[in-house]
């Protein structure tokens, strides 16, 4: 909720010509709700890839040993 609010604030003080009317808002609502469930995983998944990185040095490091 305070990524929408922070969202439309900045929407509606960019601009004297942006209007929050009610379309805006509830396309806006849908799509940041639907942001939510990528955006939790996103660290999980930075992690998994530098332990993959990691792994895969350490298996170059020791076949060419």
């Amino acid at each position: 909720m305070k990524v929408a609010l922070l969202c439309f604030m900045t929407f509606v003080l960019s601009s004297p010509h942006n209007v929050l009317d009610a379309q805006t808002a509830f396309v806006s609502m849908a799509l940041i709700n639907l942001m939510g469930a990528p955006l939790a995983i996103l660290p999980a998944a930075i992690m998994f890839m530098v332990q993959v990185g990691g792994k895969r040095d350490a298996c170059e490091y020791i076949s060419y040993s």
